[in-house]
């Protein structure tokens, strides 16, 4: 189902990996938080894996890829491909200054960046942004 959304091999160059094995190392990282250095040797090599990950993070076929996925799946459970609800939720994390601006959240009383979350009915990805600085005049 998803091989059409992966680009196709170039016909010159090294052999190419199997992009399976890269797209599982990603599901892995994501899941586990591990650093790219610490990815398993049952996967391909780290840095293969972020190249593709940094290709298809630029041309939003990550993004594409899970849109094609959450509306398969709510197809399967009976609902219609495209979500009619949401809901928005945010997170205060803790961070330092040395990777961008940083705020403090007087509510929460932390110092840091705001990061938002919007799934569907099913608790299925919408959309997620991060970076944003707490406004810090508050």
């Amino acid at each position: 189902m998803l091989r059409r959304f992966l680009p196709a091999a170039k016909k010159r160059g090294w052999p190419r990996t199997a992009l399976r094995g890269v797209l599982k190392a990603i599901l892995y990282l994501v899941k586990t938080g591990a650093q790219w250095r610490l990815l398993p040797n049952n996967f391909p090599p780290w840095p293969t894996v972020y190249h593709h990950f940094r290709q298809w993070s630029r041309t939003d076929l990550l993004a594409r890829l899970n849109h094609r996925l959450r509306a398969k799946l709510r197809q399967t459970v009976g609902k219609h491909a495209h979500p009619t609800g949401a809901s928005l939720d945010s997170q205060t994390v803790h961070a330092s200054a040395h990777g961008g601006p940083v705020g403090y959240d007087a509510a929460k009383k932390t110092k840091g960046r705001k990061r938002f979350l919007l799934v569907d009915t099913l608790g299925l990805v919408l959309g997620v942004s991060t970076g944003f600085s707490i406004n810090a005049s508050h």
